[in-house]
């Protein structure tokens, strides 16, 4: 197995950390998603590392944190990476999950207990259970709302009858094909972004354990990405297999560098720069302009002039329920100058 091209970030600067998760026990037409983190990987090679649109270099931002090991028990796994993926929150970096079947979403959720679970999908998935497994690839956005209070799923188009009567549900958001491209979040809270590659068009990407005709375009999937990352928690994309000549795992891997070029041009570098470079601050963040604001996990950031020079910023969540809590622990060189000016917290209203 090797690394996603570019992803070479040292670990305590990462911002970004890529987790492969090769799980393929409950495909019910074609398997061998357990295939798509070596092929995302693989067909990303051709790729740039330097993004015109946003100045930003691939390298400075990622890790690849290599593959979580899957084994037949879905239910055991997910709790397994579940607690891989926390341990790269707890350290700032947010995880990119490579699927795998579109089950390990299920993990991701639970790591970054999101608001919004937001999903590029052919299909709803809201099944309880599907052929007697509690843990299908069809059950997702059911047990997403077991963690979020609302799923938006872009592109879906299929699904069964007691599957378009549980989405007709307040908590559910079905946004078909043809009005994706047109579509803006209608929420504010922080948000989980899954891309099952089968929510394009099988023209584009028939690489897929269930491809689905009448699908979006490689174009506004890419849009859908952009528009989400700036206030996303966490990344996925899944069911990735290797049916086809690389097609899907090319979009695939595409989507995850625009998802990390767009979520990394969202941040807040700007506003933490007018902060003096030590001690731990809560930043409040407001809403501004109608768009909801937070600081990325792992924030570079220029200080004054007259600060101490500083490597950089991390941002963690202080209060879960409502989400515009951070704590912003500045690291400096050990400088005696700076230490007396350590203080425990400060309130910045932007």
């Amino acid at each position: 197995m090797g690394e996603f091209p570019g992803a070479t970030a040292d670990p305590d600067d990462a911002a970004y950390a890529l987790v492969g998760a090769p799980l393929d026990v409950s495909t019910t037409f074609r398997s061998g998603a357990r295939f798509g983190p070596e092929r995302v990987r693989r067909f990303a090679r051709p790729f740039d590392e330097y993004d015109r649109r946003t100045g930003r270099q691939f390298s400075g931002l990622v890790l690849d944190a290599g593959d979580v090991n899957a084994w037949n028990d879905a239910e055991e796994y997910l709790e397994f990476l579940a607690a891989d993926l926390r341990d790269h929150h707890d350290a700032g970096r947010l995880p990119l999950l490579v699927g795998g079947e579109h089950t390990v979403t299920v993990a991701g959720l639970r790591a970054a207990d999101p608001e919004v679970y937001v999903c590029l999908d052919a299909h709803l998935d809201l099944y309880e259970s599907y052929a007697g497994d509690e843990f299908s690839h069809a059950t997702v956005t059911h047990h997403a709302l077991d963690v979020a209070e609302e799923a938006v799923l872009l592109g879906a188009r299929t699904g069964s009858e007691s599957e378009w009567n549980r989405a007709a549900r307040s908590d559910v958001t079905v946004v078909p094909p043809e009005e994706v491209a047109d579509w803006t979040p209608g929420f504010d809270g922080d948000a989980y972004l899954s891309v099952d590659i089968d929510a394009v068009d099988p023209a584009f990407a028939p690489g897929t354990g269930t491809p689905e005709p009448f699908g979006l375009d490689s174009r506004e999937m890419r849009d859908a990405v952009r528009t989400v990352a700036p206030r996303a928690v966490g990344f996925d994309v899944v069911e990735v297999n290797d049916r086809d000549d690389g097609q899907a795992a090319s979009l695939a891997a595409k989507l995850l560098q625009e998802f990390v070029f767009a979520a990394a041009d969202g941040g807040l570098a700007a506003l933490l720069g007018r902060f003096a470079p030590c001690g731990a601050y809560v930043v409040r963040v407001r809403r501004v302009g109608g768009r909801f604001h937070r600081p990325p996990y792992n924030v570079a950031a220029k200080p004054p002039r007259d600060a101490s020079p500083f490597q950089s910023a991390r941002a963690r969540p202080v209060n879960r329920q409502k989400r515009i809590h951070w704590t912003v622990r500045i690291r400096t060189p050990p400088r005696p100058e700076w230490k007396a000016l350590r203080s425990p917290t400060a309130v910045v209203d932007p």
